[in-house]
């Protein structure tokens, strides 16, 4: 029997950036070879929103961005920080797609 791959922090936090800039879903992240489990690699990534009471409901976490959202947050006001995290990020994808259909015109 192999025994299973203990990870440095190091390793952990290069995979959650590429897990981040992937754009995919934790499951087929972690399909991928060399990649950790699925149940490990949540509990890398999740963790973190349920320690911070909850500061949005279940059906708007995403923990891609919400993984990015905290390396931008300040101890206080986590809800407010991740609002104005969140409209920002419309507001830069809205500019990417009228970039694009202007392109595309």
């Amino acid at each position: 029997m192999v025994a299973p791959k203990r990870y440095t922090p190091e390793e952990k936090q290069k995979l959650i950036e590429e897990f981040n800039a992937s754009g995919k879903s934790l499951n087929a992240f972690c399909k991928e070879p060399g990649r950790p489990s699925y149940p490990v690699f949540t509990k890398w990534v999740k963790p973190t929103a349920e320690n911070l009471s909850s500061p949005v409901s279940s059906e708007a976490y995403n923990p891609s961005l919400y993984a990015q959202f905290q390396q931008t947050l300040m101890p206080e006001d986590p809800r407010d920080k991740y609002i104005d995290f969140l409209e920002q990020k419309v507001v830069d994808l809205t500019a990417k797609l009228d970039e694009l259909l202007k392109d595309n015109a």
